[in-house]
Order: structure tokens, then C-alpha cells, then sequence
């Protein structure tokens, strides 16, 4: 799954803020590091036109990470998230994208 880890701890590709919705002052409470274990999010492919989403929800009294559909998905498809602004260090080639600089 992933290491939780205090916040700024990684810089790098493999780590995700956690943010807690119901905190206005300090909304990202830790990090989620991937870098030496693995979890089902690597599935998931960047999109700049995503058909989801991450989202965190309380479930039995604790946060999770979940990935929500913010558009309808057709069976058969590949569910993709956007990483974020940050995690591109080249052009991006998505399907939105591919072949132009963003």
C-alpha cells in the first residue's frame, strides 16, 4: 500500500498529500510514500482530462483514500486520474495532450 510518512518528508513522484476536507487551517496531514512498496493507485494513468479523481472519505471513523468518477466511464475503459501540475518534468502525452507541450 504505501508508507505514511509526516508531511515534506518526499519530494518526488512516488509520495501523495493526504488531505483532510474537514481541515480549513491544515488540510494536508501526511504523506502517502510509495517509493519502496506499492499499492492499486499505480494502476491508475495520468490523464489532463481525467475520469477521475482522488477523494478522501471518513469510513468508520478514519480517512481513506478513494478514487471517485467524475464522468461516466465506458466498460472497458481506463480509469485515469491527473498526478497534478508538479509531477511532469517533460511534455505530457496523454490523450488530451499528446504530441503538444503543457
Amino acid at each position: 500500500m504505501g508508507e505514511i510518512v509526516p508531511l515534506d518528508t518526499f519530494d518526488d513522484l512516488q509520495t501523495m498529500s493526504f488531505v483532510r476536507p474537514d481541515l480549513r487551517e491544515q488540510p494536508i496531514v501526511c504523506q502517502l510514500h510509495c517509493g519502496t512498496s506499492s499499492n492499486i493507485f499505480r494502476l491508475l494513468s495520468h490523464s489532463c482530462r481525467p475520469s477521475a479523481q482522488f477523494a478522501q472519505v471518513k469510513a468508520s471513523g478514519q480517512y481513506v483514500m478513494t478514487v471517485r468518477a467524475i464522468r461516466e466511464i465506458p466498460d472497458g475503459a481506463q480509469i485515469t486520474v491527473f498526478y497534478g501540475s508538479g509531477w511532469k518534468t517533460r511534455a505530457c502525452l496523454c490523450e488530451t495532450c499528446r504530441g503538444r507541450d503543457v
